[in-house]
Formats: structure tokens, sequence, C-alpha cells
């Protein structure tokens, strides 16, 4: 269970990632191996280059001077030499996060059909414009997310301090959702309905509008599309493999998911992948097989949170608390944490029909801290500068 409607049980079908008439869900999983993701630094010095001028003087003099300033050379040296027993080294300043401050940190969710903008420090949120699965661009100045209208689903971008919302121009159809920024801020990724071939596709569009690309190939019925980190291919996922496309529609991986991420977690149409800010880890949300406490209350699988380093080729770890159903994980941009939606067992009221959930947003913290509870009644965060 990924994603629930606050006001009620969403019946299994989450909010904004359905496939029609209902969520698909998976179950089977293996071991782990292999990386996907890789980071390059490239390390730039220089040296400069320095120069004196030569004078001209008698001989004599010039043996005079030559002498005198060995003996000063050879003195400042010593002195030197001796200074560094006396002296602590030299340390370097701690590196200070511009993020270290969460309320500097940008936030967007989902509520009441509703897109809302707070921070990671949990300020007053405000209603910016309706709709659903907002990302924040990477820049932090633009809000992309699923518009609901004339009984459709399209890509709509606001940017903010701007007060109207457009739809993103040059995709067609009524049924596109779940943008997901490149990490240069120019293209939108997103799940796109093709009715004349009846399939779920990834799709790639410019965030100005146009250069639409279907780049999941002929790949049949593909959902949770993400970057990679260089914005030059995506990932998504049907229910047995992991892809890795070009921008051109190309496959250029093909893994299993029970490779890959084992048997302790139940893939399903909504799971959400967030890669983090240095592209060494992926954190993705996931359907829990067993029935716990919290799931026989709700009546469906909880969900948690994992978090994968594909080059280590270990299996993914759980990092979500045992008591909780968490989803909908987004990275702080330090890398320190994330953001994700979730509830506990005193969350839950009422049974079956009458059943009602409080999600709220939390924020966690890679060192195993407790969640803080940022807003209550948010779903689907997203974080950015």
């Amino acid at each position: 269970m990924n994603q629930w409607q606050n006001e009620g049980w969403a019946a299994g079908v989450p909010l904004g990632a359905t496939k029609a008439p209902g969520q698909v869900r998976q179950s089977e999983r293996g071991n782990a191996s292999g990386a996907f993701l890789a980071v390059f630094r490239t390390v730039h010095t220089a040296v400069p280059h320095r120069g004196s001028p030569l004078a001209v003087v008698a001989p004599g003099v010039l043996f005079g001077r030559i002498a005198l300033g060995v003996l000063v050379a050879l003195f400042v040296t010593g002195m030197a030499e001796m200074a560094k027993g006396f002296s602590a080294p030299a340390v370097a300043a701690p590196a200070v996060s511009p993020w270290s401050d969460p309320s500097a940190v940008t936030v967007v969710f989902a509520r009441d059909g509703g897109v809302w903008l707070t921070d990671a420090a949990g300020g007053t949120p405000r209603r910016l414009c309706n709709g659903n699965d907002p990302e924040i661009s990477p820049r932090g100045d633009a809000v992309a997310f699923t518009d609901y209208r004339d009984e459709g689903r399209r890509i709509a971008l606001l940017r903010l301090g701007e007060k109207t919302a457009r739809l993103v121009a040059g995709i067609p159809g009524d049924n596109s959702y779940g943008p997901r920024w490149s990490p240069d801020g120019m293209r939108l990724l997103f799940n796109h309905w093709l009715p004349d071939e009846a399939r779920w596709v990834t799709a790639v569009v410019s965030a100005a509008g146009g250069d639409l690309r279907l780049v999941s190939g002929a790949v049949r019925d593909v959902y949770s599309p993400f970057w990679a980190d260089d914005g030059a291919s995506v990932y998504a996922q049907d229910l047995e493999f992991l892809y890795r496309f070009d921008l051109q529609g190309r496959i250029l991986e093909k893994r299993p998911l029970a490779e890959l991420f084992g048997d302790a977690v139940s893939f399903s149409s909504a799971v959400r992948f967030s890669v983090a800010p240095d592209g060494s880890a992926v954190l993705f949300d996931a359907d829990l097989p067993e029935m716990s406490p919290l799931a026989q209350k709700v009546g469906e699988p909880a969900s948690a949170v994992f978090l994968w380093r594909p080059a280590s080729g270990a299996l993914p770890a759980r990092i979500s608390p045992e008591d909780m159903s968490v989803f909908s994980p987004a990275w702080l941009p330090d890398g320190s944490g994330f953001l994700a939606a979730g509830f506990s067992a005193p969350d839950v009221k009422g049974k079956g029909a009458s059943l009602r959930l409080l999600v709220s947003l939390y924020r966690f913290s890679l060192d195993g801290g407790a969640p803080v509870r940022l807003v209550k009644d948010a779903l689907t965060p997203s974080c950015g500068r």
C-alpha cells in the first residue's frame, strides 16, 4: 500500500498511480548484485607560475650577497622547522550543508486534491493550486504535478511565485500522471496511457512543452519511472524487470526484480523510487508480503521504505520503522535523510467502509533517529532548494 486517501480507504487503488481498473501487484523476489548508478567527478588543479627579474652587479659584491643570502636562508629554514614542533597543524573547517536548516528546504505535498507548500521544519502549509503527485524542480522554482480536470489526468506546471498553473503542451490524450523532473530541470518524465495500444508507457517531454518521446520502446505496461543520475537515461519496472532506457527508447539494461530486491518486498504499479543527491543510493517504497498487526487493522499490506545501494551488490535494507506504514519517499537535498508519508496504528479509525486514516508527512534521518511529524493530512512529498 503506497498511497492512501485520507478521507477513507482507497480500496487498494493508489492515488494517481493506477493501471485501469485497479492497482497491479507482484511479489516474487531473489538475490541482488550489480551496480546501476554511478557518479563521476573530475578534479582540476592549477599550479601558478611566478618569475622575477635578475639584477646585474659586480662579481665581488655578487659573491658576498650570495654568501649572506645562504646564511639567512639556512637560519630562516631552521627556525621554521623548529616552529613546526610548537604550532598546531591547520585544520580545515568542517563543510556545512546549506540545507542543514530544515526551514530552508522547500517542500511540496498533496492534500485534498490540492498541491501545498511547506518546509522541512514543518512550517505552516500554504495551498498553491489544484492537483496531485507534485514534484518540485531541482532549482526549487517550479512544481510539476498531475492535473485532474474534465475526468482526465494531465501533466501541469506551476512556477513558484505565480498564481496560475499551465498544462504542459505537446502531450496527447487525457491520461498521464506522476511527473518527475530531470536532473537539469529541462525535461519531465511521466506515466502515459496509449489508448490505441491499451498499454502504459514511459514518456519524456520538455518542461517548456513539446519534444514528446516515448522512451520505453515496445515493453508493455511499465511503471514507476525515474531518472538516472546522469539525466541521459531513465528507469522503469514492469513488475518483473527493472529496465534502463535511453531517450531514444532503446533498452540499455534489463534486470529481474527478484535478483535485485529479494523476496522481502512486493512491487506494484505505485512503487516510487528516489535517487540520492550524490547518485550512490536509491530509496523506494514497497508492500510487505506479511500481514503485520497494522496491515490486519487496515485490511491490506502495509508499506515500508527501503534503502538500496546498487554498487554494494547487497539486498536493500528496510529503513522505515516497523510499527508504521511508510510510502512515497523523497531524499532531503543534503542526503542526510528523507521525507515520506505514513501512518501508525493510532492513526487508523473505524473498520470496513467506515475506515479512516490520518496520513502525515514525516522527516526521517538515516542515523536511526525517531521520525519527526511535520504536517498532518499529507501525501506524496517532494523537496528541493
